[in-house]
C-alpha cells in the first residue's frame, strides 16, 4: 500500500470543476494535493513543495503539455500521469515518449485513475533488494535508484522510472515469460492496453543506441515478454 500520508500530488488542470473533483478523491485517499491551472503555477508549486506525482492535462492554453511532460521527466524525479482527451494512438505514443509513466484518456472512471495513481507511486517507492540498490544478472547490472542499466559491453543506458520497473521485473524472471499485466503493475490493466509495448519499444531503442547486444527482449505472442541475457560467447 502506498504511504499516502507522505505523498503530495499536483493536479495540473485548467478545468476547475474536474480539478476540484480529483482533489476531493485524492485527499480522501490520504494524499496531500495541490492544484495548478497552468505551467507557471506548476513550476511555482514544485519549487515550494516536494511532490511525488503530477496529473497533467495536455491542453493548457499557450503551454505545450508534451513539452511540459518532457521538461519534468528530464529534470525531476516526479511521476507523471497524462490525463487528456487526446485518444489517438500517436498522441499516446508521444506522451509516453515524452517521459510520462501512464496515459489516461478522458472521460475516465475515478476508481481507475486512483488505481493508476497507486500503481505509479508503488513503482516509485524505494525498491528493497537483498544486497543494495543493484539488480544483476551476469555482467548486466541495473541500478534501481538511479535508473541506469550497465551493460556487459561496458556502456550505460539511462531509463525512466517505468522503464526501470519493467527491466527489473524481466531481470527477476530472467528467461521466463512475464505477462503484460505483471509488467503494467495495474489492477485496471486490460488486454487492449498497449502502453507496455510502447515502453518496450523505447527500451529496445535505447539499448540499440548504446550498442547493447547482451540483452534481448523477446515477445511472447498473446502473453507478454521474456528477457534473454547473452554472454560474450552468445549463449
Amino acid at each position: 500500500m502506498t504511504r499516502a500520508n507522505q505523498t503530495r500530488i499536483i493536479i495540473v488542470e485548467d478545468d476547475t470543476d474536474l480539478a476540484d473533483l480529483l482533489a476531493q478523491y485524492l485527499l480522501a485517499d490520504g494524499y496531500e494535493v495541490d492544484i495548478a491551472a497552468n505551467a507557471s503555477e506548476l513550476r511555482r508549486i514544485h519549487r515550494a513543495k516536494a511532490a511525488s506525482l503530477i496529473l497533467l492535462d495536455l491542453n493548457l492554453g499557450n503551454e505545450d503539455g508534451l513539452k511540459l511532460a518532457y521538461e519534468f521527466a528530464s529534470h525531476t524525479t516526479l511521476g507523471i500521469i497524462i490525463i487528456t482527451g487526446r485518444a489517438a494512438l500517436q498522441d499516446r505514443i508521444e506522451g509516453l515518449d515524452a517521459g510520462a509513466d501512464d496515459y489516461i484518456i478522458k472521460p475516465f472512471e475515478i476508481d481507475e485513475l486512483r488505481a493508476r495513481v497507486r500503481a505509479v507511486l508503488r513503482r516509485r517507492l524505494p525498491v528493497v533488494v537483498p544486497e543494495d540498490e543493484w539488480l544483476s544478472v551476469g555482467a548486466v547490472r541495473l541500478n534501481l535508484l538511479l535508473h541506469v542499466l550497465h551493460t556487459a559491453e561496458g556502456t550505460s543506458v539511462t531509463l525512466t522510472e517505468t522503464e526501470t520497473a519493467i527491466i527489473a521485473e524481466l531481470l527477476r524472471h530472467h528467461g521466463r515469460a512475464v505477462s503484460r499485466a505483471s509488467l503494467a503493475w495495474s489492477p485496471q490493466w486490460t488486454p487492449n492496453d498497449r502502453s507496455i509495448d510502447v515502453h518496450i519499444s523505447n527500451i529496445r531503442r535505447k539499448l540499440k543506441s548504446a550498442n547493447c547486444d547482451c540483452l534481448v527482449i523477446l515477445p511472447i505472442r498473446g502473453h507478454g515478454y521474456r528477457l534473454r541475457v547473452l554472454t560474450n560467447s552468445g549463449g
